[in-house]
């Protein structure tokens, strides 16, 4: 007899039915696990709620880069002028050669293209927190 034929007929043997008390227990344990779905099992396996959540997140990151995209700050004068004047003092008192100075001067007022709201914001936020003391 081979392998293919013993398994054949294992196949073919007729499984015995479970008892009566056996089936009834097994029945009555399985009655009480049923389990109420929670609102967030329901949302989160819902079609048209993770359809709209991936909406409203494509939709913000859509409006935060056309809000972002393009827009300078407006140079605020007073803020530009007084780290413009900080920057040469600190160069000044480090000995620092004079052109180095008015390159950091000038970049302390115009700040590179690569970071709009960057250097110019922090040094405003300095500027702030100093008075603020």
């Amino acid at each position: 007899m081979t392998q293919a034929e013993l398994a054949d007929l294992i196949r073919e043997v007729p499984w015995p039915m479970p008892s009566r008390d056996l089936r009834t227990r097994v029945l009555t344990a399985a009655q009480g696990t049923s389990r109420t779905l929670l609102w967030s099992d329901r949302i989160w396996f819902s079609r048209g709620w993770r359809s709209a959540g991936a909406a409203a997140a494509t939709a913000a990151i859509a409006i935060g880069f056309w809000n972002s995209n393009g827009r300078r700050p407006t140079p605020v004068p007073q803020v530009a002028q007084a780290s413009a004047e900080s920057v040469s003092d600190v160069g000044r008192e480090l000995g620092v050669p004079g052109e180095l100075s008015a390159l950091l001067v000038s970049r302390t007022l115009e700040p590179p293209a690569t970071f709009p709201n960057g250097p110019r914001d922090r040094t405003a936020d300095a500027l702030e927190v100093g008075e603020r003391r």
